[in-house]
């Protein structure tokens, strides 16, 4: 007996254990996701961003984590982006038993104003906002004696030596002039609204993004100089790339004035020897040498960046932005900067609950109604006529009971005569 109350409670205990253990797993079910981040900065190797707002539908309710409502002064740990609106959200839904999801997110200029999710776009321009990707340190610049009289006879070059000094002193000073009057140069980059949105069904996702306002820059010399125009509705996975060789010609025409400054009444009697526009052309000639990564790209970055994971999954970034190690060379940060990332999907359905078919119950069958042919009278009969034997056995039992009850009054008579 106790043995076999052992095996039941072990066959219970285990049914409670799987059932534990299962109850997750259903709970896990996934109908619908999107998630979005409006910004992820990172500069100098520490990176910063808005955080992820994600939220999933088990077909029966949406739970979220993260948040929808960024702030910019949330962006610790930097010092690019400290003005603006940020924008990040998403949200699921059921049509009958299909899940749906959307998102958007961006970055946009002071003024903007954030619409709900799900209409597409969801910022509108502001005020636009200037990000500085660093600034050009110059200060590597340099002459060298050799490049003053490049490509001039030896014999000339030989003369002439002795009295080199005072150019090249004079040179030196023009040059060290000439970049203090470019000032700080910069790269920066003009955002008035950044942002991407995408939605997503059973076996459909479909995904865009917008980039209103947007220029790459430098400043030189209090002179602006264009590096690149995006576009506002850039065909998904649009590679670009900035070069700076018109910044390098910037410095090059700055130098170029200071220096011819410099050389007036510096070549004293090199002047007939010397062709003073020859010695520019040899000076700058060098610079330009040294200005040599300016003209390689010092800016890429891919815009409306998308990939597809599945056919009802979908993820896009506005603006994928890459400063090139070639930055350092002149004390720029190396930079990274993702603005607006949405992802959707994938999704499902919720499966058609099973109704357990019954057994239908059995059909009574009518019992067939039969008519009677004849009426039996006596003792005469087929089979289903009165048996014979059952009334002869009824009649003696009451010939039985009527001769005792006689003799029994009989008896009572006899003894009051008596």
């Amino acid at each position: 007996m106790r043995s076999r109350l052992a095996r039941v409670g072990a066959a219970a205990l285990t049914t409670a254990l799987v059932g534990l253990v299962a109850a997750p797993a259903s709970a896990a079910t996934v109908v619908a996701r999107a998630s979005a981040t409006g910004v992820v900065l990172t500069a100098g190797g520490q990176p910063a961003g808005s955080g992820t707002y994600e939220v999933t539908h088990d077909g029966t309710r949406q739970t979220s984590t993260g948040s929808n409502r960024p702030a910019v002064s949330a962006l610790t740990g930097q010092s690019l982006v400290s003005a603006g609106v940020l924008a990040q959200d998403a949200t699921t839904r059921l049509e009958g038993r299909a899940g749906r999801s959307a998102a958007c997110a961006g970055l946009a200029g002071d003024g903007a104003t954030v619409a709900a999710v799900g209409d597409g776009d969801c910022l509108s321009p502001g005020s636009n906002l200037s990000l500085s990707a660093g600034s050009l340190d110059l200060s590597g610049l340099r002459i060298v004696d050799s490049t003053v009289l490049a490509g001039l006879d030896q014999q000339v070059q030989d003369a002439l030596e002795p009295a080199l000094a005072p150019v090249v002193s004079a040179l030196q000073n023009g040059l060290q002039t000439g970049l203090g009057q470019l000032g700080n140069p910069g790269v920066f980059l003009d955002l008035g609204a950044v942002q991407s949105s995408c939605q997503a069904g059973p076996g459909t996702a479909a995904a865009d993004a917008s980039l209103a306002g947007v220029a790459a820059y430098a400043q030189v010399a209090g002179r602006r100089v264009d590096l690149l125009s995006l576009p506002v509705h850039p065909a998904p996975n649009t590679h670009v790339a900035t070069d700076l060789g018109a910044v390098a010609t910037a410095v090059e025409d700055a130098l170029r004035s200071q220096l011819g400054t410099a050389l007036d009444g510096s070549l004293g009697p090199l002047g007939a020897a010397v062709d003073r526009a020859a010695v520019l052309d040899n000076v700058l000639a060098n610079i330009s040498s040294q200005l040599g990564p300016l003209q390689e790209n010092l800016v890429s970055g891919t815009l409306n960046k998308q990939s597809r994971p599945s056919a009802d999954a979908v993820d896009v970034t506005a603006l994928d932005l890459d400063v090139l190690p070639a930055a350092a060379q002149f004390g720029m940060q190396a930079l990274s900067l993702q603005v607006g990332r949405s992802t959707c999907g994938p999704g499902g359905q919720i499966a058609p609950a099973v109704v357990e078919q019954q057994p239908a119950p059995p059909r009574a069958v009518p019992r067939a109604r039969v008519l009677p042919t004849r009426v039996t009278a006596g003792l005469a009969g087929d089979d289903s006529s009165f048996d014979r034997g059952q009334l002869l056995l009824a009649v003696g039992a009451l010939l039985t009971v009527a001769v005792g009850a006689g003799a029994l009054d009989l008896r009572r008579q006899l003894r009051r005569e008596r």
